[in-house]
């Protein structure tokens, strides 16, 4: 409870903060490598 508080409050904070292309960089092979693991793992 009080981590999804404490989230909700600094989540803002942080995307005001952030380089866009940069962390697009960073996030999307890692976004694709989770959804490739966890649809491995549903299959098999």
């Amino acid at each position: 409870m009080v981590g999804a508080v404490a989230g909700s409050v600094l989540t803002p904070l942080a995307l005001a903060r952030i380089n866009y292309q940069r962390f697009n960089r960073y996030l999307t092979p890692l976004l694709g490598l989770i959804i490739i693991y966890f649809g491995l793992r549903m299959v098999i």
